[in-house]
């Protein structure tokens, strides 16, 4: 786990770690676990992954998970288009969902081996969206054209089907959009 130079969670569950933290090729950087702050696991298994300019867990105003401005205002990178080749396009290109009745909206694009990043919602078919990032094309899920990052129209956020919380991004393979 990487918790090197860090230390423990204090009354708030905030960790203030020693910057940067180094990591080697193959390093384990955490778990697949249940949260609920040290008590049963009451939720699925999952690993939180985030990559930010500041060293506590969570944000500076005590939020976790979501932020109430767009993560990259709140001090964190998208780690996505680390793990990724991606492209930020110059300027937005406006796309239309040509699937019926609808594609899914990822958290990122393609996948890894037989797995595919989850999908949080699903957009209609001639929902109008604007492409900000572009990525290459997978094999699983199978993506021909390649991946768009988008974001609405109107700037306001998409729902996540799996939580409360909400998302200002998300990935959808070029085939599905005109």
């Amino acid at each position: 786990m990487l918790l090197s130079g860090c230390g423990v969670p204090d009354n708030t569950n905030h960790i203030t770690c020693t910057s940067p933290v180094p990591v080697t090729t193959g390093q384990t950087l955490g778990s697949v676990g249940g949260t609920a702050f040290g008590r049963d696991n009451r939720r699925n298994a999952h690993l939180h992954f985030e990559l930010k300019t500041f060293s506590a867990l969570g944000t500076a105003n005590g939020e976790f998970g979501y932020t109430l401005s767009h993560p990259e205002r709140s001090g964190y990178y998208d780690p996505i288009v680390n793990l990724h080749s991606t492209t930020d396009l110059v300027s937005p290109i406006g796309v239309t969902v040509k699937t019926k009745p609808f594609t899914l909206l990822r958290v990122g694009p393609g996948g890894n081996g037989s797995s595919s990043y989850r999908h949080f919602t699903s957009i209609p078919f001639g929902t109008m969206l604007n492409a900000v990032r572009a990525s290459r094309a997978t094999t699983s899920p199978k993506c021909a054209g390649g991946w768009y990052q988008i974001v609405r129209v109107d700037g306001t956020r998409f729902n996540d089907g799996k939580s409360t919380g909400e998302i200002p991004e998300g990935w959808i393979c070029r085939d599905a959009l005109q």
